[in-house]
Formats: structure tokens, C-alpha cells, sequence
């Protein structure tokens, strides 16, 4: 089975980032098992990483 990949760019410091991540969980709810979503921390030394490599710059930022 094929699915999407929804990752979500997220930080502890904005107020914004949680909202984000809940409607993208409620989307993703409402197509099943077709879509997996992942919050991406920019806490995190991996989620830093990824950032600097997709060159994202605010948060949050949603890839889809």
C-alpha cells in the first residue's frame, strides 16, 4: 500500500506549532491509513539537520 508523508516542522518556542500539527492530524484522520504524519522537532539534533538540508527557515512548516 502506498501512503503520504506529512512532516510537520515544529518548535518548542512557538505558539503556532501545535495548532499545525493538530489540524494536520485531523486531515490526516479523515484519509486513513493512506496518510502518516511526523512532527519534526528543531529541538532535536536530527530535526536541526533536516531543517538546514530542506533549507527551512520558520516554523511551522508543513512538507508534504
Amino acid at each position: 500500500m502506498r501512503y503520504v508523508l506529512v512532516e510537520v516542522f515544529t518548535s518548542p518556542d512557538s505558539p503556532y506549532c501545535n495548532m499545525a500539527l493538530q489540524v494536520v492530524r485531523r486531515v490526516a484522520m479523515d484519509y486513513g491509513e493512506n496518510i502518516v504524519v511526523k512532527e519534526v522537532s528543531l529541538a532535536s539534533k536530527e530535526g536541526k539537520e533536516k531543517a538546514h538540508f530542506s533549507r527551512i527557515t520558520v516554523v511551522p512548516t508543513t512538507v508534504i
